[in-house]
């Protein structure tokens, strides 16, 4: 079987993958889609958590394929971590033909391709009852190729091939496999590996002008269904003159790139702002304008409550246990040690209420539920902040009064160890205001040095230039 030489490449565009979701136990994770042509040709792309392709512009030309040419289809899923090599777990799969995948098109170029899954779908996101369907949206752009079969049997033999390839398609069931079958060790670079394209076959078009229409409110497909016609209704074009404006196509104000001018707000703080800020995110609220900022800080707080209150559970425990020593123990309580109690015991408490009340109200908040029961009555985040960090402040208190406590307890048994252990403490937690004290120091004797001998030198020389001027003055 012979062919003549194609005019131009297949071209094959990615735009979404749907139904993904349920093959991951994660909340959203984004797909890496792979399609690999006869082994030998490669092309990826990184899919957003919603499935779309961020970039439609990107596409892939397989130089020197034909109908018969293979093309698998694998999608990846790809733990986010900040190693190098990452592992991939391969979550579904297709391999048909070019010719299978041109009969899956419709008059937009557009095709669905419907994958096995490879992996057992999580059920806690899939539906009860429900099945896991998972299929790719892309665009194939089948060249106007000059090819004729010179024999009839090998025409047959092809279209039996490719019927076989729709029916192992449409009958494809998950054939679940292991982990260390699942995993890639295939490494392939972002965009296509292929030589390099002659200008005639770059698949540079005519370039074009768009409105925007700010009622036009269709979906995504719609719009790159209207380019994709929009595109192939013009062949490719070697002309000089390439700027000229040809066809005006209409998008919608989403496809658009946006722009805005940076506009300089006013973020000043008061003195009180000031301080609530200094202890808490006051500011990182007051700035922050998406979910994701909200949702970090969220998270931040959240951590910080389970911590304190893990805390504040164990002091009140030792507040707990001291209530048990009786007066007849190895050292005695006096008034002072019992007050320190006393308050450690009641800080506990209170600490441990508010900081259970927060993580009740905002352990399962989203950002915007998390904005509206953080907003007060004057729409500002400044009480909030402020109670925020209470459960913070009660665990503090309850440490402190409870050193208090045990200082006092040892002072009756052994002073001199508690005031050395204090003096080394405290020396070394302010050790750098005692350097920072002994370097001024240093520094001011140093001028008032200075300036002495400088003062001492003057008065010296004032009288001997007082005895040179008189005896000028006689001569």
């Amino acid at each position: 079987m012979q062919y003549e030489l194609e005019s131009r490449p297949w071209v094959i565009t990615v735009i979404r993958a749907q139904g993904y979701q349920p093959l991951r136990p994660e909340k959203s994770w984004r797909p890496i889609v792979s399609v690999v042509v006869d082994q030998h040709q490669c092309y990826e792309v990184n899919l957003g958590c919603d499935g779309q392709n961020p970039n439609l512009r990107e596409r892939f030309m397989m130089q020197g394929a034909d109908g018969r040419s293979r093309v698998d289809i694998n999608v990846y899923y790809q733990a986010p971590s900040k190693k190098k090599r990452k592992k991939r777990y391969l979550v579904a799969k297709a391999s048909l033909s070019l010719q299978a995948l041109s009969k899956l098109r419709d008059t937009a170029n557009s095709l669905k391709i419907p994958l096995s899954p490879v992996v057992p779908p999580s059920t806690r996101r899939l539906a009860r009852g429900g099945t896991c369907s998972v299929s790719l949206v892309a665009t194939l752009e089948v060249p106007e190729t000059q090819a004729r079969l010179h024999v009839l049997q090998d025409s047959l033999t092809s279209e039996d091939q490719y019927d076989d390839d729709f029916k192992s398609l449409g009958r494809s069931s998950p054939s679940f496999e292991s982990e260390s079958d699942r995993t890639s060790n295939f490494s392939c670079s972002s965009r296509a590996i292929t030589p390099p394209v002659p200008p005639e076959l770059s698949g540079i078009r005519i370039r074009r002008g768009y409105t925007s229409d700010t009622d036009d409110d269709r979906p995504l497909d719609e719009h790159v269904v209207r380019i994709n016609d929009s595109c192939d209704s013009y062949a490719f074009t070697d002309d000089a003159d390439s700027s000229a404006v040809v066809d005006v196509v209409s998008l919608a104000p989403s496809l658009l790139p946006s722009y805005t001018e940076q506009i300089s707000v006013d973020n000043s703080l008061t003195f009180i702002d000031t301080l609530v800020d200094s202890f808490s995110p006051y500011s990182e609220l007051r700035e922050a304008c998406s979910d994701s900022q909200y949702e970090r800080i969220l998270e931040k707080l959240t951590s910080e409550w389970y911590f304190v209150g893990a805390s504040l559970v164990a002091l009140s425990g030792l507040d707990a246990a001291v209530f048990g020593f009786s007066s007849s123990s190895l050292f005695s309580v006096n008034t002072f040690a019992r007050s320190s109690i006393a308050l450690g015991s009641v800080a506990s408490g209170i600490g441990i209420a508010i900081d259970g009340w927060f993580l009740l109200v905002y352990s399962g908040a989203n950002a915007k539920r998390f904005q509206k029961f953080a907003r007060d009555v004057y729409g500002k985040y400044l009480f909030f902040c402020i109670s925020s960090r209470l459960p913070a402040v009660c665990m503090f208190v309850s440490a402190c009064a409870l050193m208090a406590f045990l200082l006092s307890v040892a002072w009756s048994a052994w002073p001199t160890a508690v005031l050395v252990m204090c003096f080394i403490a405290g020396s070394l937690i302010s050790l750098q205001f005692i350097v920072y004290g002994l370097h001024c120091t240093v520094i001011c004797m140093t001028e008032i040095f200075r300036r002495a001998r400088r003062g001492l030198m003057w008065c010296v020389r004032r009288p001997s230039n007082n005895v040179l001027e008189h005896n000028v003055s006689e001569k």
